[in-house]
């Protein structure tokens, strides 16, 4: 059955066929204002049924989760720590390996802030297979690897930070 859609003006048919479920369908009209102006003078009935394709059925009753990437709490694995200085350039990633401090230096021109991501990069490239808690000063950094396993990035006319912005977000995504 096709599903109708709206008129934005509310002149819809009698009843109308959504194809989603009816507690997805009453999420939407509370949190969207533009599907509250199309149904605005809508006084027909809408129906709720997803279409009659056999994996659309299976989608149905079949519950995917998503592992998070990014944990508050600690996870089994090394501790991480990075830092940054704009004023130097320096990048920092620093570790306990055994009995033994282990650091991975850097170097980037930019702000404190790209020094920064540059330090969290340099941990996930170097711990790229492995589970690890990641200790940084970085209100940004820590922000941004928060945020970025959901997000869509866009070219960005500064290349550098996009670079390091693309690395962590493939870092993130595997």
């Amino acid at each position: 059955m096709p599903t109708t859609v709206f008129a934005i003006n509310g002149c819809g048919s009698r009843k109308d066929h959504t194809p989603v479920q009816c507690e997805d369908f009453d999420w939407s009209f509370a949190n969207s204002v533009s599907l509250q102006n199309a149904l605005e003078n809508f006084s027909g009935q809408i129906a709720y049924h997803l279409p009659s394709h056999k994996l659309l059925h299976v989608a149905k009753f079949t519950e995917i989760s998503l592992q998070p990437k990014i944990s508050q709490e600690p996870v089994q694995g090394p501790t991480i720590f990075t830092d940054g200085s704009g004023r130097t350039g320096k990048a920092i990633v620093t570790w306990r390996d055994g009995s033994e401090w282990q650091v991975l230096e850097g170097h980037d021109d930019g702000s404190a802030q790209l020094v920064e991501l540059r330090a969290a990069v340099m941990a996930f490239q170097r711990f790229s297979q492995q589970p690890f808690n990641l200790v940084t000063d970085s209100a940004y950094v820590a922000d941004i690897a928060q945020r970025l396993g959901h997000s869509v990035l866009k070219d960005d006319s500064n290349a550098a930070l996009f670079h390091l912005l693309k690395f962590l977000w493939c870092a993130i995504q595997a």
